[in-house]
């Protein structure tokens, strides 16, 4: 048995790299990093500001990048400018496909709404079309999106549609859509044409 266990202990430090310290490693300089082989996932400390796939990503800061270093997330540099929004220094950045996902460091206005922001790279996260326009945040407080009044909680975001009318939200209090009753505490599911549907898309 206690073979086993060293045997086990062995394979679970192999499988993570050891921390380095001062190095370059693709193409970037770091002041710690370290790889996970199986993941694939880079991670370290930035020496410099740098520019990856188009966002400034932060000196003396963390940053995380895929096997083939395109970026992971990372805090930027200065604000990153879309067509519909501006995303302020300091926040933790993660491209994706068709979206944007943002921490941002405080409660933040975007867009009519106010987006919370917790900071660090597990904070609460706001979502973008890549074009900047808002497609889910997490209120601080029961906010208005149309005719609905929806529920701030940790547990369940405001997604919006390109369009930017509300696709679902929790409903704050009961209400009524195209003859439709929606009790308080009940996901609430439009179309993008602000029609219920009968379930999420």
């Amino acid at each position: 048995m206690l073979r086993l266990f060293l045997l086990l202990a062995l394979v679970t430090v192999s499988a993570c790299s050891q921390w380095e310290q001062n190095v370059v490693r693709g193409g970037h300089g770091f002041m710690k990093y370290k790889s996970n082989p199986s993941s694939g996932i880079h991670s370290g400390i930035l020496a410099d500001d740098i520019e990856v796939d188009g966002y400034q990503c932060r000196a003396n800061s963390w940053a995380h990048f895929q096997n083939d270093w395109s970026l992971e997330g990372c805090f930027l540099a200065e604000p990153l400018i879309l067509r519909h929004t501006t995303i302020p220094t300091g926040s933790w950045v993660m491209p994706r496909d068709e979206r944007l996902i943002v921490v941002f460091n405080e409660d933040t206005p975007c867009q009519g709404y106010v987006c919370g922001g917790t900071g660090g790279a597990k904070g609460t996260q706001t979502v973008f079309y890549l074009d900047g326009k808002l497609k889910a945040f997490f209120p601080p407080a029961n906010t208005q999106v149309g005719l609905i009044l929806c529920k701030a909680s940790p547990f369940a975001n405001i997604e919006l549609h390109q369009n930017g009318r509300l696709k679902r939200c929790v409903a704050a209090k009961d209400c009524e859509v195209e003859n439709v009753l929606y009790r308080r505490n009940v996901t609430v599911f439009l179309n993008e044409d602000g029609k219920p549907v009968v379930s999420s898309e």
